[in-house]
């Protein structure tokens, strides 16, 4: 489970600041020529620099400012390839820098572009499953518990419903394609020749892994969409999500392709008390060996 949010820990001021995010990321809705506009003097380089002609206005923003005005105002016009194209730039180079900084060392990197590209495929189709899925989520739950009046009972209901449901079937998926592709297209092993043979060799493996990742899923991603779902305009949610993707998609990425085997809590419980036993008798013999050294010298 996870944390639940307590209405008294929004208080007036955390309103307001909640109000302000809104305004900034839904600024578009109020303008008619450019619905996904954004001038916000938050980042726009102090005017005093300038001069006031029309030749050098466009200036005045800051290259942030310029790009997020791009980003935008394709998302006005495309929104599903416009998000589908910046998930696939994030899961390739979340996997590329994953392999780099895991690398073992002392030994010479090689890059596996098969596995980057498999994480940047799953990037699209993940992207095409939020945008339905979070669209689905805000028809239901708006009808029933309107944001006007309801905003937090709905973020509420809206992030159990996310992690209960769609979450556990994100992470499958994960596993799942991308085990898949890279095996049809590195496949070696005599006993996985047919793709459905492959597929439930894959198959095994996400629902193996499937449950400890979501238990360390549940560590960050409730509070990451508890403030994405209350404060964020549903337009810009997966851009949110997404630059947590930055971090998190490396992450799931090392687990897939690590050697070493993903504990439950019952294994991680059980291997840590192994260790302690283990250090508690190395500690004992070295305390015997201690004693026994120096009755040797006392008889000496």
């Amino acid at each position: 489970g996870f944390p639940l949010i307590s209405e008294r820990l929004f208080s007036n001021s955390t309103k307001r600041v909640g109000a302000a995010i809104r305004t900034c990321l839904s600024a578009s809705t109020t303008r008619t020529s450019n619905p996904l506009h954004l001038r916000s003097s938050l980042f726009r380089v102090p005017s005093r620099h300038f001069s006031c002609s029309d030749k050098t206005s466009s200036f005045q923003e800051s290259i942030f400012v310029r790009m997020w005005n791009a980003y935008s105002q394709s998302l006005a016009r495309r929104p599903l390839t416009t998000k589908a194209t910046a998930a696939a730039t994030i899961f390739f180079t979340s996997d590329s820098a994953a392999q780099y900084l895991t690398r073992q060392e002392g030994s010479e990197f090689s890059y596996n572009m098969s596995r980057a590209l498999s994480g940047s495929f799953f990037g699209v189709v993940a992207t095409g499953y939020m945008h339905v899925w979070w669209n689905f989520l805000e028809r239901a739950l708006g009808a029933r518990l309107p944001l006007q009046t309801h905003r937090l009972t709905n973020t509420i209901v809206k992030v159990f419903v996310d992690q209960a449901f769609g979450a556990p079937f994100y992470i499958y998926s994960y596993y799942l394609v991308t085990n898949f592709l890279q095996q049809m297209s590195h496949n070696t092993e005599p006993d996985t020749k047919t793709p459905q043979q492959v597929l439930q060799k894959t198959h095994d493996k996400a629902s193996e892994m499937l449950w400890p990742t979501m238990l360390k899923h549940w560590r960050l991603w409730p509070l990451v969409h508890s403030i994405n779902f209350y404060f964020v305009p549903l337009h810009h949610r997966v851009l949110v999500q997404n630059l947590v993707l930055v971090f998190w998609s490396g992450y799931l990425s090392h687990l897939n392709h690590n050697s070493a085997k993903l504990l439950t809590p019952k294994e991680e419980i059980e291997e840590t008390a192994k260790e302690m036993v283990r250090r508690r008798t190395a500690s004992s013999d070295a305390s015997s060996n201690k004693v026994d050294a120096s009755a040797g010298a006392k008889t000496k």
